[in-house]
């Protein structure tokens, strides 16, 4: 680790990966997101700061996963620096209103755990609606990335409400039986499952086909396939049209006439 000096003045690639390197534009003032939290937009903001932490390598000081080190300890100082940097960025992305109730608290932890306790509460009536809403939601009228968006914001945000817990023991780390990512490939095919549900009739044969696959693909393959299908239906439809409405502007009312005449 470098001096406190050579942090705050050297870009150099090899302090990026630690998490108590300070690059030279990394300064009190700075804020995580442009968009400030006004009590309002707390789902969003918390997305947003927790990517800008997550870009500095520092999202470990408020998800508990680094730990202060003993006063006696080298780098404690360089930690409380960084800790009391990542606490103003937090700060100075609220609005003051809000910002004024929390400004005593001295640590970027302890501000996000109060921020998480009055904010970050799961809303279960929220959850519930979502939920219902979900069930209920089917293509009908809808084009297939129509559809396909408005599950999609479903899903964010019920994620972002109810999200899968983060491992803070570090244990994960050495894990050698793909938990997260078997975690994460059920969570993947109960959506797929869900938006396949909601699709109108016109998609039964394609839908069949997916379901029979041995292994489910992902849901960016799958769109990417029913959109082929919506795309080949619509030229279908035109052709039909065109089918008919020239038949239509061929036929002459005057060739009934002359055949009953005729006859």
């Amino acid at each position: 680790m470098p001096d406190s000096d050579h942090s705050t003045t050297s870009d150099s690639y090899e302090f990026y990966d630690d998490p108590l390197y300070l690059s030279s534009s990394d300064q009190p003032a700075s804020l995580l997101t442009p968009v400030l939290f006004d009590g309002t937009n707390f789902l969003s903001w918390k997305q947003d700061v927790l990517m800008a932490l997550a870009a500095k390598n520092k999202e470990g000081f408020v998800n508990g996963v680094l730990v202060k080190p003993s006063a006696t300890d080298k780098k404690y100082h360089q930690f409380i620096r960084c800790d009391l940097m990542v606490l103003k960025w937090i700060l100075n992305s609220m609005d003051k209103s809000i910002r004024e109730t929390l400004k005593y608290i001295r640590t970027a932890k302890a501000l996000w755990d109060e921020i998480m306790e009055r904010y970050g509460q799961s809303n279960f009536i929220e959850i519930y609606q979502l939920n219902q809403d979900l069930n209920s939601l089917t293509q009908s009228n809808s084009s297939l990335i129509e559809y396909y968006s408005k599950v999609k914001n479903i899903w964010e945000t019920l994620d972002s409400l109810d999200p899968v817990p983060d491992c803070t023991c570090g244990k994960l780390a050495t894990c050698t039986c793909t938990l997260i990512k078997r975690i994460h490939a059920r969570d993947q095919q109960n959506k797929l499952i869900k938006f396949l549900m909601g699709l109108n009739s016109s998609y039964d044969t394609v839908r069949t086909q997916i379901l029979s696959m041995d292994t489910l693909p992902t849901i960016s393959k799958v769109l990417g396939l029913l959109q082929k299908v919506e795309k080949h239906k619509q030229l279908t439809d035109i052709v039909e049209h065109v089918t008919d409405a020239t038949a239509y502007a061929s036929y002459r009312p005057t060739d009934v006439v002359n055949q009953n005449t005729d006859a």
